[in-house]
């Protein structure tokens, strides 16, 4: 499973919320817009209503009895002081003879109701009065029918497009699932699954083909770094043998000092072969060979391997304590040191180098020109050169990759004009884990 599809899983709940997101601000402005239209119905249509109401019952005056002639809701209540109507004894409720002339709405402890007031010339005054407590209950109905609706219709969407979501995602998924399998298994991905004809599909397809492609050229990879290896290994061990043998026949100082420096590179090839092909396959995890050694024992292969450079510069190089008696991988700690020693002595023109073994780590110190504070945070950058650099700038790469793969750490502390130490933990199992 590739991560039980935990990306996948994120951009489907990525979207979800987005659409929800969307689907709600929707659905509640749309709820908020009607229940917004509610009360300007209400202004709309029960004043005209209340009104016409009103002047039917004044312009038709009361019954024999002396009830309103047009009064057809029986919800509603009249009151006047006009002496034609029996209401115009009682006269106008206190709590209506302030209002103006027109609709209004009263709030009162015991009811709540629509009021409407006509003022006639002749001092007469009219006011129709409608109990909105019934309207006010349909109207929380309404309220409450819209909201239900609303979250309905948002449940179903959000079901709809977490639906349509998830088939449009699982092409994606299912590259990603089979293209895991193949990497677990080895062999080469086969996108088995079938995709839409769409923009998801055309991304699992594409990412197929490109996986394909990766595939092979880390095939074509994988034969040239053994063919090469094997090539390397066969030549310089033929170099080395007879390097051997010559070192037994009669020869003066400087040839021998010439043979024993195309020896030494030789071993140094073979050994840095093995690290890169090491880092190469299998991240450095793996031990690039059998061979475990003292970090008293590398400093001492180290500095046999560097001093003919330190002497022709006028250099010193020298070791101080003894590191402890565990062992770690040759090739590694071999290649950290030397190219830590080797860069030293590049760039220092006088004084010497000193390595410095402690339990668990050492350190490698110059009396060179320093590293720029702008240079020391990318100086284990691939090719990176600072501005007074003599190197390629691909040895302390090397370095940092070696102790990132194993878990060790290095640092760097350095000061122009006073030189620059570099320190490496390889902790004191003997692992470096």
């Amino acid at each position: 499973m590739f991560c039980k599809s935990k990306r996948l899983i994120g951009t489907r709940a990525s979207l979800l919320a987005s659409i929800g997101l969307i689907l709600g601000a929707v659905l509640a402005a749309c709820v908020a817009v009607m229940a917004y239209e509610i009360p300007v119905v209400e202004r709309h249509l029960i004043p005209p209503d209340l009104y016409y109401s009103l002047e039917a019952v004044i312009s038709e005056g009361p019954r024999a009895d002396g009830a309103p002639t047009a009064f057809p809701n029986p919800d509603q209540k009249f009151y006047t002081n006009d002496p034609r109507f029996p209401e115009g004894k009682a006269g106008i409720p206190a709590r209506y003879r302030g209002f103006r002339a027109g609709f209004a709405e009263y709030e009162g402890e015991d009811h709540s109701s629509f009021v409407y007031v006509i003022n006639r010339y002749d001092g007469m005054r009219y006011v129709i009065e409608s109990d909105q407590t019934q309207f006010e209950e349909m109207e929380r109905g309404f309220v409450i029918t819209i909201i239900g609706i609303a979250v309905l219709l948002f449940a179903i969407a959000l079901a709809l497009v977490a639906w349509r979501v998830t088939a449009a995602l699982r092409p994606a998924r299912l590259a990603a699932q089979e293209i895991s399998k193949s990497i677990r298994d080895g062999g080469g991905p086969r996108l088995s699954a079938k995709v839409p004809d769409d923009e998801i599909g055309y991304l699992a397809l594409t990412c197929d083909r490109a996986c394909r492609h990766v595939y092979k050229l880390l095939e074509k990879e994988r034969f040239f770094s053994s063919d090469l290896s094997h090539e390397l290994r066969t030549r310089l061990a033929v170099i080395t043998s007879s390097c051997e043998l010559l070192e037994e026949t009669e020869l003066d100082e400087m040839q021998r000092s010439k043979v024993q420096a195309i020896e030494n590179a030789c071993r140094t090839i073979l050994t840095l072969t093995r690290v890169l092909l090491s880092l190469a396959r299998d991240g450095g995890r793996g031990s690039a060979d059998d061979q475990q050694v003292t970090l008293g024992d590398a400093a001492s292969m180290v500095i046999k391997a560097e001093e003919a450079g330190a002497r022709g510069r006028s250099l010193y190089l020298k070791s101080e304590g003894d590191g402890g008696s565990a062992a770690y991988p040759l090739s590694l700690v071999f290649t950290i040191m030397d190219n830590l020693v080797s860069n030293a002595v590049r760039n220092t023109k006088k004084g010497g180098v000193t390595i410095s073994l402690r339990e668990g780590g050492f350190a490698v110190s110059d009396t060179g020109q320093g590293i720029a504070p702008e240079d020391q945070g990318r100086i284990f950058e691939c090719f990176y050169r600072g501005r007074k650099s003599t190197g390629h700038g691909v040895g302390l790469s090397l370095v940092k990759r070696i102790c990132d793969d194993r878990g060790w750490e290095i640092g760097v502390q350095s000061e122009l004009g006073k030189g620059s130490t570099f320190s490496v933990g390889l902790g004191s199992n003997g692992d470096g884990d």
